[in-house]
């Protein structure tokens, strides 16, 4: 059977959808070949003439089951490109068409087709940012647009909450133009009486500019646009690594189109999780402190891992090592602005647990959620107390040193200004300070000595009464260092901390639970 009338033949007359094959051998070898993608323990990579071999076999002759399909596609993406996905993509409009109440995952578990749903477009606009954009005739291409309209149509009217394909409809018209549209066209011109000399060209090429007609081409021309931004980023990177262009230009072009948060269950998606061999590499890049090889290897996976925030966050700390700041204000400029799109984000997972953000960069993101107001307060302590401005300067000076590799220097310099202190207040405005340059710094074992310290300070002092301002400045410092130790005996103090902020700013709170 040609693959492209696989959702409009039944696989038997008595039962048209065939049965759950869940446990079949058949789709758990297919499993297993899937599986391989985020497994870093697999010794072969993932065959995907297995993978289309397999979800064929299924969808003919045992069952019309949704999972099977997103893997089709997969496969036929993977190996014949936007000719694949025309196809993969007319067998998911005529499965969802013919056997909608019928096929597998069942209705009753809507959320399981709504997450094959969600992988299957993720899996889709990730290979599209990877191909040049090609030039079909307008019937080929006006055929894939329908069956994914279709599609598109067809979720929001069957499945509550269905999933939004905008995102994915627009990268396909950006990938795809109708060759009517961009064909160049000639121009003749009229020959004078006299011989034309051999500067005077008897031809001249007129590229016919689309016009905005409607919603849908404004539509095409953003994919177009986005598609032409993103192949220009790697150029723009090697030309100049602290060009902060590119990195905005990155981020746009990932993120644009995302509106939606994946779907998701216990806060797990059905995205595979980046491979262990590549978070191994990453890690040992930032332990070594290779920042610009870091930079390098993270940056250029930003659209290949859409919701892996490490990787963001590594580039940005890199760049501030390598004394590039205005860089790392643009990758934090993006990031916040693409987690308060797709508000709870950081929250979730890959399809293995791993989180798209780790502690270290959940505490950044909050960071960078709360910059403005600390600013804000900064400011204000500056004017009515001096020794806070004092600190804030002298924190701004420590972290110059600690980009210049200087982290003793930097440590020595609020040391000093600790051992000098003349009141017990002003030691734990200092002790504070140090204790959150140390956390920045990543010092967190010696950190964590003076977390206990500042605690008790604020009891016995009854901080929160009398200098609230404070009391919430040091809590924070404590919360943050609290986060990024590694889990254990500390969730209910956590807990309480917490509680102890949005007694005194429940906004504050709002920031940094």
């Amino acid at each position: 059977m040609d693959i492209i009338n696989l959702g409009n033949t039944p696989i038997s007359q008595e039962a048209p959808a065939g049965k759950d094959v869940k446990y079949e051998p058949s789709f758990e070898s297919l499993s297993q070949e899937i599986a391989k993608l985020s497994s870093p323990s697999a010794s072969t990579g993932i065959n995907w003439d297995t993978v289309i071999k397999l979800s064929v076999q299924i969808l003919e002759k045992e069952s019309k089951h949704l999972q099977a399909v997103s893997y089709l596609n997969y496969g036929l993406l993977k190996t014949q490109g936007l000719e694949g996905m025309r196809q993969g993509i007319h067998v998911l409009k005529e499965i969802l068409e013919n056997y909608w109440e019928t096929m597998f995952p069942p209705k009753k578990r809507m959320k399981g087709r709504r997450g094959i749903i969600d992988w299957w477009s993720e899996k889709t606009i990730e290979f599209i940012l990877t191909v040049d954009p090609v030039i079909w005739e307008k019937e080929k291409r006006d055929t894939l647009i329908d069956d994914v309209n279709f599609i598109d149509k067809f979720l929001g009217e069957s499945m509550e909450d269905a999933p939004l394909l905008l995102p994915l409809i627009r990268r396909i018209k950006g990938a795809i133009s109708e060759k009517e549209a961009t064909e160049t066209k000639e121009e003749t011109i009229p020959a004078p009486d006299s011989v034309p000399s051999k500067e005077q060209p008897e031809t001249k090429k007129v590229i016919a500019e689309p016009l905005l007609d409607s919603n849908a081409d404004a539509a095409v021309l953003l994919g177009q646009g986005l598609n032409i931004l993103g192949k220009s980023t790697s150029g723009l990177r090697k030309e100049n690594i602290y060009n902060p262009l590119p990195y905005r230009l990155s981020r746009i072009t990932a993120w644009a189109t995302l509106d939606k948060l994946p779907a998701a269950t216990g806060g797990k998606t059905m995205i595979p999780p980046p491979d262990g061999q590549i978070i191994s590499v990453i890690t040992g890049l930032y332990d070594s402190g290779n920042w610009e090889a870091l930079a390098d290897s993270c940056e250029g996976r930003v659209k290949q891992f859409l919701f892996w925030l490490d990787l963001s966050r590594y580039v940005a700390e890199s760049m501030e090592q390598l004394n590039h700041p205005e860089v790392t204000r643009v990758i934090e400029a993006e990031t916040a602005l693409f987690v308060q799109t797709l508000k709870g984000i950081e929250k979730l997972a890959f399809s293995d647990g791993t989180p798209f953000a780790d502690a270290a960069t959940l505490e950044w993101i909050k960071q960078l959620n709360s910059k403005d107001a600390d600013k804000t307060g900064t400011d204000d302590a500056g004017g009515s107390d001096g020794i806070n401005q004092i600190i804030s300067l002298q924190m701004s000076a420590a972290q110059q040193l600690i980009k210049e590799k200087q982290l003793d220097k930097a440590l020595m310099l609020f040391q000093d200004h600790l051992s000098k202190a003349t009141s017990e207040r002003e030691r734990f405005l200092w002790k504070t300070a140090l204790c959150k340059l140390l956390i920045n710094s990543k010092q967190l074992k010696i950190a964590s000595s003076y977390i206990d310290d500042i605690l008790e300070n604020i009891n016995k002092f009854n901080l929160e009464t009398w200098e609230p301002d404070n009391a919430i400045k040091a809590l924070s410092v404590v919360l943050t260092g609290l986060r990024l130790q590694k889990k254990g005996k500390q969730e209910q103090l956590i807990e309480t901390i917490i509680k102890r902020i949005s007694m005194l700013d429940p906004v504050k709170a709002l920031q940094i639970v």
